[in-house]
Formats: C-alpha cells, sequence, structure tokens
C-alpha cells in the first residue's frame, strides 16, 4: 500500500514521473491503468505474508533451541555438524570466564575492557 500511495499521490504532488519499465507503467501516461495499483496491494500482501511467515519459523526454531542469528557470540561457534547449534569455542572459552571472573570482583565494563586491553 505505501508504494501505491507514493505513485498515487505523493509522486504528482511533487511533480515527481514515475516510470516502471518491467511493467510498462508510466506515470505521465493518460488514461487509468489498474494493473499498477493491483501489482501494489499483490505486492504488499506478498511482503506481510512471507515476514509473517519468517517470523513464524524463527520463533519456532527458537522455541526448540535453536541459535537462529548468523554469527555465534563471543565465546562460541556455530556446530559444524548443526548450523543451529552452538558450541564453546576452545580459544575464547579462558578469556570469557575473566571477563566473568572481572565482573563478579565488581569490575564494571569499563575497567573490564582496560584489563583486557592493558
Amino acid at each position: 500500500m505505501e508504494a501505491g500511495n507514493y505513485i498515487e499521490r505523493v509522486f504528482p504532488f511533487l511533480d515527481v514521473r514515475f516510470i516502471s519499465v518491467n511493467d510498462g507503467f508510466d506515470s505521465f501516461r493518460c488514461g487509468t491503468d489498474l494493473s499498477m495499483p493491483l501489482k501494489n496491494i499483490v505486492n504488499e500482501y506478498y511482503a506481510k505474508d512471507i515476514s509473517r511467515k519468517v517470523t513464524s519459523a524463527l520463533n519456532t526454531a527458537r522455541a526448540e533451541g535453536k541459535f537462529v542469528i548468523k554469527l555465534a557470540p563471543y565465546g562460541y561457534l556455530k556446530s559444524p555438524q548443526d548450523k543451529q547449534s552452538l558450541v564453546v569455542d576452545g580459544e575464547t572459552a579462558g578469556v570469557v570466564k575473566r571477563i566473568f571472573r572481572l565482573f563478579l570482583e565488581g569490575n564494571g565494563y569499563g575497567r573490564i575492557a582496560g584489563i583486557l586491553n592493558g
């Protein structure tokens, strides 16, 4: 609906010409062409439908305990056997444990960063 709003209201108000080469649409052409508004409605519905399906799939994966973010957080790696599972990164595990220990000892984020960088 947003694209249709721009094509039908905003662009004419700003005297902007909209041309869709693939659809053979030109907003400056005389006559009523319903193909573009109909395509905008279908595209808007399709985008909302895909968004709803992706959100549902991600929520289902999370509920099953799967990791669905592209990059693993520091201290973890994506499992080579199952990309939706995490395993502890042996190389950084010591640093993560040190960070938690420093925090439990009462150090703030800035102090911890200073200790790690120092």
